[in-house]
């Protein structure tokens, strides 16, 4: 879609940043997509002697700022007030036709700049001025960000947030990570979502490595930059750092209490070099607690702090089968969640997980630095007891489920891959896109080699390595007003993966006309939130976001920025409320909004009520079938 000079300034941008005494400021901005432009100038002797920007938009916006920043720069006033949008664009070599409205606002705000310190000086324009002394180059060096056009195109869901950028994601790239595991099944999440996001090494350990082949033969194709390395002897692995240089960045521990507290021997022994920052993620049935150990002490107090903790499903024969899915179902939720703060600590970004955070996926209950008291269900016998069948007929039920999910991208597939590794039996994805290779950041279903496939064909190659007996159904198609109930109707559980919000509204009436369960996510840069929504017995999605958002206000489905990890814990939740229905858990998120901050580390649940005036599901309702449904997402190529 751009070519290499608008990608060069949209991970490289030039010039980003105020000037806390800068001689003008000028804005503009796009109505139709949201994009914000503010220029700021210096001045010496009627030239501009520094120009920068900041800029919230999409990626048209950013090169068109950065080109614009470089091109003003060293101008003279009447020679800057003749740079053109069309300069602009001229200059970056061209850029799509639908993208000219976001780079147009460039030259306006340069021009407002120079307006505003026109108007401050009409009566003193100050001439002669010195240029202040050992003024710092304002320039991106082009080695402190990317400047590989198909790595840019790759990661540019990342790189556009600022938080990450082109910079933060070299820096991620460069990245050395030891991973310990019990088994290729505990770490399978974590190996994916690492790989995605362009960790750039990983050095592997597990203790079992049964199936290992083809999970790590599908990571390597997911990204193929990515070194990922087999090791036999974590110990002799570690004695061959002889120096800080060469230590692993971070260290990540995952497995249940007796591996991690076995592996972790080896990480609190006396080295010869500096201690890497240690990931530990320790997982019980359905419960689990991570954190990130900063020194040998913090893993000794992290492990002594848990280990006093209750563990609430142990020895029990009878739930062997709930047992065992709920081990599946946590050692999936860290594998994102761990991705997350490993991103987060390598770069510095948000509040870094020192303290222990505590999760419950049968209450969805998510604790920081909690107590024994916190940890505790408050009867784990009634979950059982509530359970629609039996637990000894509990893989009978979910083998019998049929499961939509729509929309194959970053929420659905972390979803599809959940369910399929609990055995759910039938799976249908529906999806008009391919795949491109900017959808590899997040969605892990597919793979390098797949580009230009149907995402509902690579998806289903993937499934069928995770569980070769689950039942791929597959539609091609757009999820439209025409065949909405026509494909619905055939499963028992929905699940939203889609990413605009006009075809949201459309799941929402169908499924409640229908009468099927929605599991509702949304994801956007650092942040995700979770509902389920039942038809009849709770609020809808109209009832939780009750008017559809015009263009101008909604943030591009296409350019706005996603963490890929932050779409997978999302999507996993989504699976989770799932699996919990499909047994009979009355634990769900049924009229409560779950919303995740990736940055503080925090979850909150946000209760809503059924909307008697809800236009489809209130006392009078107004939708009395599926209508019209507008602002369909351009270009979600990107």
């Amino acid at each position: 879609m751009y070519n290499n000079t608008v990608l060069d300034h949209f991970a490289n941008p030039r010039n980003v940043g105020s000037i806390p005494d800068a001689d003008g400021t000028g804005q503009s901005g796009n109505p139709v997509d949201g994009d914000k432009i503010r220029i700021y100038i210096k001045v010496y002797n009627e030239t501009l002697s520094d120009v920068r920007f900041k800029t919230f938009g999409c990626a048209a916006a950013i090169a068109a700022s950065s080109m614009l920043t470089v091109l003003a720069t060293g101008k003279t006033l009447e020679e800057a007030m003749n740079i053109t949008n069309d300069d602009v664009a001229e200059s970056l070599g061209g850029l799509p036709p639908q993208k000219l409205v976001c780079s147009n606002i460039a030259a306006d705000a340069l021009h407002d700049a120079i307006n505003d310190y026109l108007n401050k000086n009409t009566q003193d324009i100050v001439k002669n001025e010195k240029l202040p002394q050992n003024t710092p180059e304002r320039l991106v060096d082009a080695n402190q960000g990317l400047d590989d056009s198909k790595q840019i195109q790759r990661y540019l869901r990342h790189i556009i947030m600022p938080k990450i950028s082109g910079a933060g994601q070299k820096k991620i790239i460069q990245t050395r990570v030891l991973l310990c595991a019990q088994s290729i099944d505990v770490c399978d999440v974590s190996l994916n979502y690492m790989a995605a996001s362009g960790i750039g090494q990983i050095y592997c350990y597990l203790e079992s490595k049964n199936r290992c082949e083809s999970v790590l033969a599908h990571v390597r194709d997911l990204n193929p930059e990515v070194n990922i390395e087999l090791v036999e002897n974590v110990n002799l692995l570690r004695n061959q750092f002889s120096s800080i240089e060469n230590t692993a960045d971070f260290n990540i521990l995952i497995g249940d209490l007796v591996f991690v507290t076995k592996i972790s021997d080896l990480f609190i022994q006396p080295v010869s070099y500096e201690f890497s920052p240690t990931l530990i993620a320790v997982s019980y049935a359905w419960q689990g607690y991570v954190n990130l150990c900063n020194q040998t002490q913090s893993i000794k107090d992290f492990l002594t702090k848990i280990s006093e903790k209750p563990v609430f499903i142990k020895n029990m024969p009878y739930y062997e089968d709930f047992t065992q899915l709920g081990m599946s179902m946590s050692n999936t939720f860290m594998g994102s969640l761990v991705a997350v703060e490993l991103i987060k600590a390598r770069l510095n970004i948000g509040n870094i997980l020192n303290d222990t955070i505590y999760f419950n996926l049968l209450e969805m209950s998510f604790i920081n630095n909690p107590s024994i008291s916190d940890c505790k269900l408050e009867n784990i016998q009634n979950f059982l007891n509530n359970c629609a069948s039996s637990p000894s007929h509990l893989k009978e039920e979910i083998t019998k489920a049929r499961v939509l999910i729509v929309g194959a991208g970053g929420l659905g597939s972390p979803a599809a891959f959940t369910l399929a590794k609990a055995g759910v039996g039938a799976i249908g994805l529906i999806d008009f896109d391919t795949v491109d290779i900017s959808n590899l950041n997040r969605q892990i279903l597919h793979s390098t080699s797949g580009i230009g496939l149907k995402k509902v064909e690579s998806a289903k190659q993937t499934l069928k390595t995770i569980n070769k007996d689950v039942n791929i159904e597959l539609y091609a198609t757009s999820f439209s007003k025409e065949n909405a109930i026509d494909i619905i109707e055939n499963y028992d559980i929905i699940v939203d993966g889609l990413d605009n919000l006009p075809t949201r509204y459309l799941l929402n009436d169908a499924c409640f006309f229908s009468k099927k369960p929605l599991i509702e996510a949304g994801v956007l840069a650092f942040y995700g939130q979770i509902t389920t929504i039942v038809s009849g017995d709770g609020p809808c999605y109209r009832c939780i976001f009750p008017e559809s958002i015009e263009p101008r206000n909604a943030p591009s489905c296409s350019e706005t920025g996603i963490l890929g990890p932050v779409a997978g814990l999302s999507g996993i939740l989504q699976a989770v409320e799932v699996l919990k229905m499909i047994i009979g858990i009355n634990s769900t998120l049924k009229g409560g909004l779950l919303m995740y901050d990736a940055l503080e580390t925090e979850f909150n649940l946000v209760e809503f009520q059924r909307n008697n005036s809800c236009n489809l599901c209130g006392e009078h309702p107004s939708i009395l079938e599926l209508g019209e449904y507008t602002f369909v997402c351009k270009d979600t190529k990107i």
